[in-house]
């Protein structure tokens, strides 16, 4: 016999309210304080996000077993006993990091116990609004529900407002403060709990629970996950919105962003406590509030200033007001009084769903501009097209999946989602469809140079393979199977996450960009490193400038199609694996191919620059749009042969010379050679003299094709360029710019082996002004025991990571692989205009464009475990304020402001020890040690050079 419906309400929602009020603001406290716990803790990021993603997933898994074991055991009970579980779990944990605080514990440890109490306090705090909606269905009328669960809604929401504020209150006392007031809070609820609810007794459930897949909840439960998720998704891109599309700094987007959260949760209070006020039945209620919600979320795409975007948060929140209520209300009328338990549990679980999901997939796939758009899209269900405004030329899209990505992963979590849901109506149909187009776009990706894709390709074939030979659904949810799909649709997502194609950062400065590609060749020097004999050296120039914008202009890609086919593939066989890089032919920069040279343009300040060995001219990409955007002619050389292979502006291709990469797989198999280990790795000062002279002269080949063949090659290159440059000989495409720059006093600047080009260049060239070198060594030996004739940045990766090269514990203090260039030995470490600084934990590849293109952890061990925004920013800062400084004249207290920016991760490398032994030497010594240095570089470079 089941209990009927109530004709009238019966319940007093103050105490449930109240509870609902403090559970959550204790919750979000917690949330608010995390990081700061963190930090004086000692916990990594990911560890703070884990102590509340734990929370979350135990939340949504209890929930459904919470609201189970009220239909069987009562409401007041099972609410005391979660209440109690919760007030002792969440202020044991607060507790607990007190003590952690005050007693140092091990870092492992306080994690650990973090952990698992805020695990415990999740499962707990589920029983709160499992138990709570089943109340409000057990004594309100059908057609009331939805007012009254608006009232739960709104005390929660004025919790979530509330809470992080008065933890930051508190803090101002200290972090001890708000952890032990908002650790006792919760007790106050236990003492009243229950109060509201004795007017009715209800007869407990002893049959089977509510299945989840009941054919009654669908829709309710249906509707709420899409509202939760985007409500979550919205929340998590708002800041990422306020940085890309506001063009906000990182400080004036978390004040934008904070403001916003803020207009939700109070646009949240209004519209619910507005709910109670208003008649409606729940249809109504989620049509029209999922209307206000979508064209709230339209309007974020459209919004151009802190306001609007303030202003259209607020109304999406105040639709979401409407819906969520309503779809409580929904899900209680559905189904017989004694199920309202476990109907209530299940929509908190789905919620829960929603809420980690949405931060997850928030991140996995922000398309910053778009994402609001699209949540909005889905939590109205809209019909038509809703046109998104088209950016200005110096804007780009912050999307980190192409759309077959997008796609795919679409397809791959439908497909799953049938497989895991047997009774879902129409699931065999779903499977099958949404596994097939999984397998298309994971092969159409994969063609397309998206090769990260082909890990999705293969879920979505084994998907449809089940599909096949699935006779029958299997009883109850298919753990073993679909967690066996579950993990290959992971690792689908994991392979696009961990490979982004993210357009590249903006430069600072809002100028546009402009670049051109064009060819100059030098018939005074034919045949050179593997081209024909007769063939005239011909290299590629790409030139970054400040250019005018064109309105509807795209920037271009990071490769081309042909580049994509020959360059990234080039390069990566040298790696092993030639498809590597050949997804960045989706990526786009943030310049616009040959776009008109700005109006204004004059003498621009000009900067030579050559890649590392075997790369290619736009591999510090982001760095030429930096100092473009600021007003400088940067031009790139290729140096065909020794790069990947070069496209031409007309098509031809200028393969890799084979003798590069004979020499490149040599090195790979037999390891550097012993003279250079002692050179560079030896602590002793004197065998690294000695290793070097014997690098410099006496190297077998091929291992010594650098020194030997291709150092003289790249310095003829830069040389004929400039002067060709500075005559005007050079294509009608390029003469505006080429007439706009002033090439009598240039930056020279490098990559790797490139940065030994410039050491070279600016020993034999008096235009040079300033020298950059960005991990070079010096394989031209020109600077060798000499004073470089202009200023010098040069910027180390993390000399640690140098020694774990060679497979060498680094030393406690780390040398320098240049500590005998670009100074006289005699006063190493004493010119002020010298700058050498090290940049924490990167590796040499990590100071190019790469940590954009491969997520941590994986590149950690490549390219540096230092954050991107560090590996990228830090060295476009100081090359940026070098040249201001040197090339410009402008006082900007350089390297000084421009190290403050990074404080953690730029230090100063001092080479005075260079000059320590060095005097400490009998003057005889000094005069055989510097004879030998002298007749190495005579025979190097056939000049007398200071």
């Amino acid at each position: 016999m089941t209990t009927p419906p109530p004709s009238a309400n019966t319940l007093d929602l103050r105490p449930l309210m109240f509870e609902t009020f403090v559970c959550t603001l204790a919750v979000m406290s917690f949330v608010a304080l995390v990081g700061p716990l963190a930090r004086k803790l000692g916990l990594a990021p990911w560890q703070a996000g884990a102590a509340v993603t734990v929370g979350g997933i135990a939340w949504m898994l209890a929930a459904r077993p919470w609201g189970i074991a009220s239909d069987r055991h009562g409401r007041r009970r099972i609410l005391l006993g979660g209440l109690a579980g919760f007030a002792l779990s969440y202020g044991s944990l607060c507790l607990f990091i007190v003590l952690a605080l005050h007693w140092t514990l091990p870092t492992l440890f306080a994690f650990a116990g973090i952990v698992l109490l805020r695990g415990l306090a999740g499962g707990f705090y589920a029983a709160v609004p499992a138990c709570t909606a089943a109340l409000v269905a057990d004594h309100v009328e059908a057609q009331r529900r939805a007012a009254a669960l608006a009232g739960l809604g709104a005390a929660s929401a004025i919790g979530m407002v509330i809470g992080p504020g008065l933890a930051g209150l508190l803090a101002t006392h200290g972090l001890v403060l708000p952890l032990l007031v908002t650790g006792a809070l919760p007790w106050s609820p236990c003492w009243r709990s229950g109060a509201g609810c004795r007017a009715r007794r209800r007869q407990p459930n002893r049959g089977a629970a509510l299945a989840i897949g009941d054919r009654r909840l669908r829709r309710p439960l249906a509707v709420g996950f899409v509202a939760m998720f985007s409500v979550t998704v919205a929340q998590i891109t708002v800041g990422f919105f306020a940085l890309d599309r506001l063009r906000l700094d990182s400080a004036d987007a978390a004040r934008v962003a904070g403001i916003a959260l803020t207009a939700v949760g109070v646009a949240l209070i209004l519209a619910q406590l507005l709910v109670r006020r208003l008649d409606w039945p729940p249809p109504r209620l989620i049509r029209v509030g999922g209307l206000v919600a979508a064209i709230g979320f339209a309007a974020v795409c459209f919004a151009d200033s802190p306001p609007l975007l303030w202003l259209a948060f607020f109304v999406a929140a105040a639709g979401m007001g409407w819906v969520f209520p309503a779809v409580s209300a929904l899900n209680a009328n559905a189904v017989r009084a004694e199920e309202q338990g476990a109907a209530a549990g299940t929509l908190v679980a789905v919620h829960g769903f929603g809420l980690i999901s949405g931060p997850l997939l928030g991140t996995l796939l922000p398309n910053w501009t778009a994402a609001p758009l699209r949540a909005g899209r889905s939590a109205a269900g809209a019909g038509g097209v809703l046109a998104e405004p088209t950016d200005a030329p110096v804007e780009t899209r912050r999307s980190t999946m192409t759309a077959v990505d997008l796609l795919l992963v679409a397809t791959l979590l439908a497909a799953l989602l049938a497989w895991w849901i047997p009774a879902l109506p129409g699931h065999r149909g779903l499977l099958a469809l949404a596994s097939t187009l999984a397998l298309g776009a994971g092969l159409y990706a994969a063609w397309d140079d998206r090769w990260q894709a082909g890990v999705g390709a293969f879920a979505g074939f084994s998907l449809l393979l089940g599909a096949c030979l699935r006779r029958k659904p299997e009883r109850g949810l298919p753990f073993r199977t679909g967690s066996l799909y579950g993990l290959l649709v992971l690792l689908a997502i994991a392979a696009l996450y961990l490979f982004p194609v993210a357009p590249l950062p903006a430069p600072r400065q809002p100028y546009a960009v402009g670049v051109r590609d064009f060819e100059l060749d030098d018939p005074s020097r034919p045949g050179l490193l593997g081209a024909p004999a007769g063939q005239p050296r011909r290299l590629l120039v790409r030139a970054w400038y400040p250019a005018r914008p064109i309105a509807g202009a795209a920037p271009r890609h990071y490769f081309d199609p042909g580049e994509a086919r020959s360059t990234a593939r080039g390069f990566g066989e040298i790696l092993g694996f030639p498809p590597l890089l050949t997804y960045l032919k989706h990526l786009r920069t943030n310049s616009y191919p040959d776009a008109p040279l700005r109006d204004d343009s004059a003498r621009l300040p000009v900067v030579f620059y050559s890649h590392g060995y075997s790369a290619f001219a736009g591999g510090n990409w982001t760095l030429m749009e930096e100092l473009a955007s600021h007003g400088y002619a940067v031009y790139a050389i290729q140096h065909s042969g020794d790069a990947s292979p070069t496209r031409l502006p007309d098509g031809t291709l200028l393969p890799m010379d084979p003798g590069l990469v004979e020499h490149l797989r040599r090195a790979a198999h037999d390891g550097l050679p012993q003279a250079m280990r002692q050179g560079y790795v030896s602590d002793d000062l004197d065998q690294r003299l000695d290793g070097q002279l014997h690098t410099a002269l006496d190297l077998p080949a091929p291992a010594n094709r650098a020194v030997n063949l291709s150092a003289p090659v790249w310095l003829a290159d830069r040389l004929f360029v400039h002067d060709r440059l500075q005559a005007g000989e050079v294509p009608d495409r390029v003469a505006d710019l080429v007439a706009a720059s002033d090439f009598a006093h240039t930056g020279e600047m490098g990559m790797s082996f490139g940065g030994s080009t410039t050491g070279a260049v600016c020993m034999v060239d008096r235009r040079c002004a300033a020298a950059v070198n960005l991990d070079g060594g010096d394989f031209d030996f020109a600077p060798f025991d000499s004073d470089l004739p202009a200023p010098l940045l040069m910027l180390h990766a993390d000399l640690g990571n140098f020694y774990r090269l060679f497979g060498i514990e680094p030393p406690a203090r780390p040398r320098s692989f240049n500590d005998f260039s670009y100074e006289r030995f005699e006063h190493a470490g004493q010119r002020q205009d010298i700058h050498r600084l090290v940049l924490r934990d990167s590796a040499h590849a990590g100071l190019t464009d790469n940590p954009l293109f491969i997520r941590r952890p994986l590149r950690d061990g490549l390219l540096g475990s230092a954050p991107t925004e560090v590996l990228i920013q830090a060295p476009n800062a100081l090359v940026l304020g070098f040249f201001d400084h040197y090339l410009r004249g402008r006082a900007n207290d350089f390297p000084q402001a421009q190290m403050a920016r990074f404080p953690a991760w730029l230090t100063r490398y001092d080479n005075s020890a260079v000059r320590d032994w060095w005097l400490a030497k009998p003057e005889a010594q000094r005069l055989a040690l510097r004879q030998r240095i002298d007749e190495m570089k005579r025979r190097k470079t056939g000049l007398d050079l200071p």
